[in-house]
């Protein structure tokens, strides 16, 4: 009898497997996790054409990018192991569990960027509950667990034919995007999943992902990191094809041509003068986070992961400003420490909840700054205390804050109690009352 999906056991199952891997095939971290995902991936399909029982031989993986070369005797130990558990029937991120297990410590140490806990995740999905037809966006998508949830979530909804073409993610790192187009295509039916996803600069423009475009974004942003002043956009950076520039323009329209015009005239020059707050700031996550309210539509809502600092900090009053200018703050949900312990950091979060202003409210704030600055004899670029409390008080709006002390995931990454679906829920009530997305 096959077994129900956990997390503890199938991370056992997934450190007894890359042993496997280690001891029979002499392989690497990165390249027994090339082979593990192969092999899952390969499991996962054939389990969606044939059935649950059904298991690929150790022939098909012959020619298969990452378990080419490694031996039979590994795969079908492996295949063994899997047989074990129901894969294609777990809701979870099994891929994405993979990377954390096989090759999290090389990732969060190198790069700064670690996994988002699953019951995060799930979290924040249901908070801003993406529609069947709004296009959702994760500009540093890490293994794809927003967007894989995101499609479940919608798919949910509204059945199975929910398009996972509304779903966009982009890494920078090579194998972090081709893990999430695997785990897309793992979780939807079909390749369409993978389209969306890129490996690019999640700071710049790639095919699907362009500003004022999104109803819906969701991101974790990498702590800690920052752009170098020297880094310039470059011609790689953009499409040279002109048959694939052809394309986008027909898919996207002239919105994408625009975009790409614009992004043109910065080849040569930093890339962090792109953005407004890239003038002062090199911080990974303050340019993320101007980028995705960059890539909002007016009225677009969105969740991201920011290190406390950003919301308390006196040196960082410049980038709250920027975001209060331009979004309001709905919910900001202070996490306790224990989330990313287990993913190796000790980065004191909140997940901060924004709905980018429509295009009246734009205009209104706009002149509501004139009208105080005048009022105040000052000048615009002097955002001093000031102008600032004074602006609060007329551009009065509730902002909800919580404090939460479990959040479903213990120091180790063990499960442990969750008062998340609570806060979920009493917001789910408050913004259907207070029509927050109208």
């Amino acid at each position: 009898m096959k077994q129900t999906f956990s997390r503890k056991k199938f991370q056992q199952l997934i450190a007894k497997c890359g042993r496997i891997l280690r001891n029979n095939d002499k392989l690497s971290p990165e390249s027994i996790f090339d082979a593990f995902a192969g092999i899952l991936f390969t499991k996962i399909q054939n389990e969606k054409e044939n059935g649950q029982n059904a298991t690929p031989t150790p022939d098909r993986f012959k020619h298969e990018p990452g378990t080419a070369g490694v031996k039979r005797v590994s795969i079908e130990r492996i295949l063994d192991e899997l047989d074990k558990f129901n894969i294609s029937g777990s809701t979870g991120d099994l891929i994405g569990l993979a990377f954390e297990e096989l090759l999290g410590t090389t990732f969060r140490g190198k790069l700064g960027q670690f996994l988002t806990p699953r019951p995060i995740v799930d979290f924040m999905v249901r908070v801003l509950d993406p529609g069947e037809n709004e296009l959702v966006c994760d500009p540093c998508c890490g293994t794809g667990g927003f967007l894989v949830e995101a499609f479940r979530y919608v798919k949910e909804k509204t059945g199975p034919d929910s398009p996972a073409r509304n779903l966009f993610g982009v890494d920078a790192n090579p194998r972090m995007a081709r893990t999430a187009k695997m785990n897309m295509i793992a979780h939807g039916d079909g390749r369409d999943g993978c389209a969306g996803v890129y490996h690019h600069d999640g700071l710049l423009n790639v095919g699907g992902v362009f500003g004022n475009r999104f109803d819906v974004i969701l991101t974790n942003p990498p702590f800690g990191a920052r752009v170098d002043r020297k880094m310039t956009v470059t011609g790689h950076d953009l499409p040279v094809e002109k048959k694939e520039i052809e394309r986008l323009v027909h898919e996207y329209g002239g919105e994408y041509r625009d975009a790409l015009e614009r992004l043109k005239k910065h080849v040569g020059k930093p890339l962090r003068n792109l953005y407004d707050l890239g003038k002062t700031f090199g911080q990974t996550e303050v340019l993320f986070l101007e980028r995705c309210l960059r890539l909002l539509k007016p009225g677009g809502r969105m969740g991201i992961v920011l290190p406390e600092g950003v919301l308390n900090s006196d040196r960082m009053q410049k980038v709250r400003d920027y975001a209060e200018g331009r979004a309001k703050l709905l919910l900001v949900v202070s996490l306790p420490r224990d989330v990313f312990c287990s993913s190796g950091t000790a980065a004191k979060t909140s997940i901060v909840f924004l709905k980018k202003f429509t295009e009246a409210e734009s205009r209104h704030y706009g002149e509501l700054v004139r009208t105080v600055t005048s009022e105040l004899d000052k000048k615009e670029n002097e955002f001093d205390d000031e102008i600032r409390q004074e602006i609060k008080k007329r551009f009065n709006y509730k902002i909800l804050i919580a404090d939460v002390q479990k959040a479903g995931i213990n120091r180790t990454g063990g499960p442990d109690e969750n008062q998340l679906p609570r806060i979920a829920g009493d917001f789910e009530k408050y913004r259907k009352t207070n029509n927050l997305w109208e």
